[in-house]
C-alpha cells in the first residue's frame, strides 16, 4: 500500500511509535519444504534464480541470493533435524516392540512353569498315596496308624507345596502381564501424542522476508508542526526497525523531501525487562536527523513476541532539539507474513489475544488489554474488539485483501487500522491503530491453533507419564 502521511497543526500530544519484531521459520515447516526436494542435488541454481533483474543492483542480487543460500542452509538442517527424530522414533518404537513380545514370551514361560509345578505336585500327592497304599498292604500287623500320619503328612506337604507353586507362578504371570499392559499403554499413549501433535504442526512455511506496518507520530513543536505516516515501506531485523521519520516529513507524498532522516530503533536486547502478559520494555538512545543536525532521542520499547513468527509494540520517547522535548511516539507490528497462497478461503476464524493502548505525548503510559476477532475469509472482512480497563472497548472493522487488511476512521468510530496474518498458516494476526490522539497494537492467535497446541501438550504429558509407569511395570517384573 502507499504511505498514509500528513502534517497538521502542532497539538500537545504526539503518537507513539513502537517497532518490534522477532522472525524464525517454524522447524516442522521446514521440514516440510526440505522434504520437497527428494535428491542431494537441489533442483535448482541460485544463480539462474538471482540473476540480475532490471534496474536491480548487484548489492541487491547478491543480498537476495544471500538470503536464499542462508533458507536453503536452514531447510538442509532441517531436513537432516527430521531425518534425526524420525530415526529416533523407530528406534524407540522397536525397542518397546520388543521388550513387549518378551513380556509375552516371559508370561508365557510363566504359565507352563505354574502348570508343570502343579502337575509335579500332584504327581508327588498320588507317589505319596501309592506309597501308602503299599506301606498298609505290606505292613501286615505293623504300626498302621503310624504310617498312615506319616503318609498323610507328606502328602500335606506335597499340597501346601503345589500351592505355593501355583501362587508364585500367578504372581509372576500377574506382574508379566501388568508390565505388558503398561508397555502397550505406552505405545498407544505415544501413537496419540505422535498424531496429535502432527495435527498441531504447522503445514506451511511463511514468508521469509520481514514484513509489517508501522505508525509515527514525531511531534516537532518548535516548528508549529506534527509529522505523522502510517506506512508498511520500511526494513527490520529481528531486534531493529528503520523509522521512516522521512516519509513523515515530506511536504508531500512521494516528494523526498523530508526535513527529517530515516530512525534507526533498536526495538529489543539481551537484559530486558519483563512486564506484563508477556511483554518486555527496552530502554535506548537514538539519533534523529533534522535538516543537518543530529538531535539525541532516548526512548523505550515494549514489545511482545508471537512464537517466532510475530511481534507487536510501541516506541515512545523523547527527542532534544536546542533545549525542547519534542515527542516521539509509534506503534508497529513486524513478522513473517503468511503466504497469500497459504491463506484461507473458506469459513470464519477466531482470534484471541493482547492489545495495546497509549495517548500521544510525553510520559504517557501503556495501557495493556486483551483482542478477541473474527475473521471471515469469504466476506473478506476481520471484525473485533480491544478491551481497556480505563480506555474501554474499541471495534475495528477491517477489508481483508491477500494477508493483508485495512480499515477506515469513518468505520471505527475515528480509529484507522492496519494488519495482517503471520505465520505458516495464518495462526496470528496482527496490527497497528490510531485516532482519537491516541495509538496502540493488538496481536491475537487462532483459537483453532491454541486448542490444537493445548492437545499436543497434554498428550505428550500423558505420553510421558504412560512410559515412565511402563519402565517402572518392567523393572518389577521377573526376568
Amino acid at each position: 500500500m502507499s504511505p498514509n502521511r500528513h502534517s497538521i497543526e502542532a497539538v500537545s500530544t504526539a503518537k507513539k511509535f513502537k517497532t518490534p519484531l522477532k522472525a524464525s521459520v517454524v522447524l516442522l515447516t521446514s521440514m516440510i519444504l526440505a522434504a520437497c526436494n527428494t535428491t542431494d542435488d537441489p533442483s535448482y541454481n541460485l544463480d539462474d534464480i538471482f540473476s540480475p533483474l532490471p534496474g536491480a543492483t548487484d548489492k541487491e542480487v547478491e543480498k537476495a541470493k544471500a538470503e536464499a543460500e542462508k533458507a536453503k542452509a536452514e531447510a538442509e538442517a532441517a531436513k537432516a533435524e527430521a531425518a534425526k527424530k524420525i530415526a529416533e522414533a523407530e528406534k524407540a518404537a522397536k525397542a518397546e516392540a520388543e521388550a513387549a513380545k518378551k513380556a509375552i514370551a516371559e508370561a508365557e514361560k510363566a504359565r507352563v512353569e505354574a502348570e508343570k509345578a502343579t502337575a509335579d505336585a500332584l504327581k508327588a500327592k498320588e507317589e505319596a498315596e501309592k506309597a501308602l497304599e503299599d506301606a498298609l498292604a505290606n505292613a501286615g500287623g505293623g504300626d498302621k496308624e503310624a504310617l498312615q500320619k506319616e503318609a498323610d503328612r507328606k502328602a500335606k506337604i506335597a499340597s501346601e507345596a503345589a500351592v505355593v507353586a501355583k501362587a508364585a507362578a500367578d504372581a509372576q504371570a500377574a506382574a508379566l502381564a501388568e508390565a505388558q499392559a503398561k508397555i502397550q499403554a505406552a505405545q498407544a499413549a505415544a501413537a496419540t501424542a505422535a498424531e496429535v501433535a502432527a495435527n498441531a504442526a504447522i503445514k506451511n512455511a511463511p514468508e521469509t522476508t520481514k514484513s509489517g506496518i508501522q505508525s509515527l507520530n514525531v511531534n516537532v513543536a518548535p516548528l508549529g508542526k506534527v509529522y505523522n505516516t502510517t506506512t508498511r515501506e520500511f526494513e527490520s531485523t529481528e531486534n531493529s526497525i528503520i523509522a521512516r521519520a522521512d516519509l513523515a516529513s515530506e511536504s508531500a507524498p512521494g516528494k523526498g523531501d523530508g526535513l527529517l532522516g530515516k530512525l534507526s530503533i533498536t526495538t529489543s536486547g539481551d537484559n530486558d525487562t519483563k512486564l506484563q502478559d508477556g511483554f518486555m520494555s527496552h530502554k535506548d538512545n537514538a539519533e534523529v536527523s533534522a535538516v543537518g543536525q543530529k538531535l539525541p532521542l532516548a526512548y523505550t520499547s515494549t514489545y511482545k513476541d508471537f512464537g517466532d513468527d510475530m511481534r507487536i509494540g510501541h516506541i515512545d520517547g523523547k527527542a532534544d532539539f536546542s533545549g525542547a522535548e519534542l515527542p516521539v511516539s509509534g506503534v508497529a507490528v513486524v513478522g513473517n507474513a503468511t503466504k497469500a497462497a497459504n491463506m484461507p478461503t473458506e469459513g470464519k476464524v477466531g482470534y484471541t489475544g493482547d492489545a495495546t493502548y497509549r495517548k500521544l505525548g510525553i510520559g504517557n503510559n501503556i495501557e495493556f488489554g486483551t483482542s478477541v476477532f473474527t475473521a471471515d475469509f469469504v466476506a473478506k472482512n476481520i471484525k473485533g474488539d480491544l478491551t481497556f480497563a480505563n480506555a474501554g472497548k474499541i471495534g475495528l472493522t477491517a477489508g481483508i485483501n491477500g494477508n493483508q487488511f485495512s480499515g477506515t476512521a469513518a468505520n471505527n468510530a475515528g480509529y484507522s487500522t492496519e494488519g495482517g496474518f503471520f505465520g505458516g498458516d495464518a495462526q496470528y494476526v496482527g496490527g497497528v491503530y490510531e485516532g482519537n490522539g491516541a495509538q496502540g497494537t493488538y496481536g491475537a492467535k487462532s483459537d483453532k491453533q491454541t486448542q490444537a497446541d493445548k492437545a499436543a501438550d497434554e498428550a505428550a504429558e500423558k505420553s510421558a507419564v504412560a512410559e515412565k509407569a511402563s519402565a517402572a511395570a518392567q523393572a518389577k517384573a521377573p526376568s
